[in-house]
């Protein structure tokens, strides 16, 4: 029993002074803090003003704890005397094994391991080979990174990243996704069907319906999967359905148009005359199902949803419109630019990811109920696959509640974009005015477009990987650009002074080559940023008053607006 005026921590701390395990554990504490300090006044090494991470000690067990400062402190000097001292390595908390070639050479024939280096020549000699660059971003000050390459490390402004809101370092969304790690662990156990439907799913499920104003909602592991499983299983299930696809669809549409064997048809990207000859070919009656994307991301020009759809009801059509490059930045429920333009309930199906502008991972698909279910019921690559992990699907889950409300900081997103792009044209730079928040910046040479990567890397520290053929045509590679709420105008100037010394140092050309067709080009708005909703008035500022969550305990985080999430002032203040 507790005595008046005696408080619960002070009676716990006596308890725990008396624990004798617990003091051996504060002994060696204090042992290792002692010889740190004496490792200090005679070594200096690169990490020294490195932050130790140290580990959470917070199991009820203390033969646990005691455990894990082992771990963390001591490590085996490979004699009989057990353990020696060492300082942790703050910098590689992950070791990978060393790499080595498997002893039996036979398990690949000496031939076939030729074809392959050939075919990865053509693609090293063209410019079109793709490296990955090891990038380990910092959660709280985004969009800064650190670059790994040949043992050194680099700090980096990353310009070409898909968390377009920086909603993957929401200090709000992480708390919730922390709370659903530490109550249903890792893993979901199994597939939907046996035994991975948590909770977590069928809230997203439902979040995501309410989000599109549909009727119901499907999640899947991933945006690919998600328009894959979709595109191949709907129409197959229809007798005699023909889908009409836009020519510039992504390539997991057109994997799923074929994996569906109907009759496909390919319409020029956006042009609606040509879709109306398409559709008057066919009966009134037979299914016809039109595939299109709103934000098309290499251009970053948007389909004409309206007139899509019109032309759809006056030919008893379908439309999938896919919404991955625009959920969470437009309309009024941040459903996507069908919403934002008005017409979402004129769409039959919407694919969008979880992966993007949410911050999380995975993708789904939204629709009347009744082919939802069906494409549940029938689609073997969901039907087969392990669920997504439950923390996974409450990060998403609290990112479009979170989202839902945040219009002021969809219209930062594009108050940046619009500055990057105005920017760029300012330098005579060949920048493209699109319709959205994607900025393309062309090169026109394979070659040319990754050593201008490779520069502003290792001489700028500027972050920006080259897009070449197959995904876009040959002639026009580029960069694609993607501002968000974080990037600075200072890092725009910086952005803009790299670019231009790379191009003078390459000799690349300023103008926009003459095989490249702009799509924005009678679209294009340069008086002010895209829209993303007409229907919420939100005031138009370019540098809101800060707001530090830390201010209520009477502190502050000490970082300016545009660059912290630390404390989640930024998301406060767009609020």
């Amino acid at each position: 029993m507790l005595h008046a005026g005696e408080k619960l921590g002070t009676r716990i701390a006596n308890k725990a002074s008396r624990c004798p395990v617990l003091n051996s554990v504060r002994a060696f504490r204090s042992m290792i803090s002692y010889f740190n300090a004496a490792n200090e006044s005679t070594e200096t090494t690169k990490d020294s003003n490195v932050t130790v991470s140290k580990r959470n000690y917070d199991s009820t067990c203390p033969f646990a704890n005691m455990k894990y400062f082992f771990e963390d402190y001591l490590s085996p000097n490979g004699t009989k005397n057990g353990y020696q001292h060492a300082v942790p390595d703050t910098k590689k908390k992950f070791i990978s094994p060393t790499k080595t070639k498997p002893r039996n050479r036979n398990a690949l024939p000496m031939e076939i391991e030729n074809a392959c280096v050939a075919k990865l020549d053509v693609l090293k000699d063209a410019g079109n080979y793709r490296e990955f660059i090891d990038v380990e971003r910092h959660c709280g000050d985004f969009p800064k990174a650190t670059w790994r390459y040949e043992g050194k490390e680099k700090e980096v402004v990353v310009w070409c990243n898909n968390d377009y809101l920086g909603q993957g370092q929401n200090k709000y969304v992480m708390r919730k996704c922390k709370q659903a790690l530490n109550s249903h662990g890792l893993g979901a156990g199994g597939t939907r069907n046996i035994s991975g439907t948590s909770n977590f799913t069928t809230y997203l499920e439902s979040e995501l319906a309410h989000m599109h104003e549909k009727e119901a909602a499907l999640v899947f592991n991933s945006g690919y999967i998600a328009n894959q499983a979709s595109l191949g299983t709907f129409p197959q299930l229809l007798k005699d359905c023909v889908i009409i696809s836009d020519s510039l669809n992504h390539a997991s549409m057109i994997h799923g148009i074929r994996e569906s064997k109907c009759e496909k048809v390919i319409w020029r990207h956006n042009d609606l005359n040509h879709l109306e000859e398409i559709l008057k070919r066919y009966d009134i009656s037979k299914p016809k199902l039109i595939a299109f994307e709103s934000v098309y991301s290499m251009d970053g020009d948007i389909s004409p949803i309206r007139r899509i759809c019109d032309l759809a009801e006056k030919y008893n059509a379908m439309t999938f419109i896919d919404e991955v490059h625009a959920v969470g930045m437009y309309g009024h429920n941040g459903g996507g630019v069908a919403q934002r333009d008005g017409e979402s309930d004129r769409i039959t199906l919407v694919s969008g990811t979880l992966g993007k502008a949410i911050g999380s991972f995975g993708g789904y698909v939204a629709g009347p109920k009744h082919v939802i279910d069906a494409i549940r019921s029938y689609a073997s690559s969901f039907i087969f696959t392990t669920a997504l992990p439950p923390a996974v699907l409450a990060t998403s889950l609290a990112s479009i509640q979170y989202l839902k409300e945040a219009h002021m900081l969809r219209e930062m997103h594009q108050i940046r974009s619009f500055e990057t792009k105005q920017a760029l044209e300012r330098a005579n730079l060949p920048v493209i005015w699109s319709e959205s928040h994607i900025v393309p910046l062309m090169v026109g040479d394979a070659a040319l477009c990754k050593r201008a990567s490779d520069r502003l890397l290792h001489e700028h520290g500027i972050y920006v990987q080259p897009i070449n053929y197959p995904t876009v045509p040959v002639g026009t590679e580029r960069f694609r650009l993607t501002p968000t709420p974080f990037h600075t105008t200072e890092m725009i100037h910086d952005l803009v002074q790299a670019v231009e010394e790379v191009w003078n140092y390459l000799e690349i050309p300023r103008t926009i080559p003459q095989i490249y067709a702009n799509p924005n080009q009678p679209n294009i708005d340069k008086i002010r940023p895209a829209l993303h909703t007409p229907w919420v008035e939100v005031e138009t500022v370019s540098t809101p008053e800060p707001v530090c969550a830390l201010e209520l305990s009477g502190d502050k985080c000490g970082r300016e607006l545009n660059s912290c999430t630390q404390c989640g002032c930024l998301q406060l203040a767009l609020n």
